[in-house]
């Protein structure tokens, strides 16, 4: 697992979205996130696909689980005008000014799909261990009220991170 120490704490807590545990619902069996749209602007006519890291402080052993949301069209994957669409590895960070490249290049992720292009990248800390010991196999993100919701079904690369993430802020309670 990646390590991080003071000064990149710093960054994360400055440039990344950090949801409180009072975020956490369960709807039926389904987990879901709920963050403001201005952190995560969800529409049901986009696809989404999900990337995670989890990395470590070198201090105190909190655990951090980032989960990054992508966007992509789905009709112009049906229609198949995006050309061939791979899972590129490295990404290729972009500049802005909510997420500069130092920050984005700091956190492990694996890769994104070609045809999307990040949405949201959300940190969780210790405090969401008891909400996300609960996620069995998919966990979902929407906004206040949304009536959907964008559903992220654990592959085993995002498994690993949760469970790693789980175990470290279990352990460090």
């Amino acid at each position: 697992m990646e390590r991080f120490d003071d000064a990149t704490l710093q960054s994360l807590r400055a440039a990344l979205h950090w949801p409180s545990a009072s975020a956490a619902r369960f709807s039926g069996s389904l987990p879901v996130v709920v963050v403001p749209v201005e952190w995560f602007p969800y529409s049901p006519d986009v696809g989404y696909a999900f990337e995670t890291a989890c990395m470590e402080h070198v201090a105190s052993g909190e655990c951090i689980l980032f989960i990054r949301i992508d966007a992509w069209d789905p009709i112009a994957r049906a229609q198949g005008s995006m050309g061939r669409i791979d899972y590129v590895i490295p990404v290729r960070a972009t500049a802005s000014p909510e997420m500069p490249n130092d920050v984005r290049r700091r956190i492990p992720f694996g890769g994104q799909w070609s045809d999307a292009r990040p949405v949201a990248l959300l940190a969780f800390d210790a405090s969401w261990t008891a909400f996300m010991v609960r996620v069995a196999d998919r966990l979902a993100f929407a906004n206040p009220g949304s009536p959907t919701a964008a559903c992220m079904i654990l592959e085993p690369r995002h498994r690993r991170d949760l469970d790693r993430f789980v175990g470290r802020a279990m352990a460090t309670e």
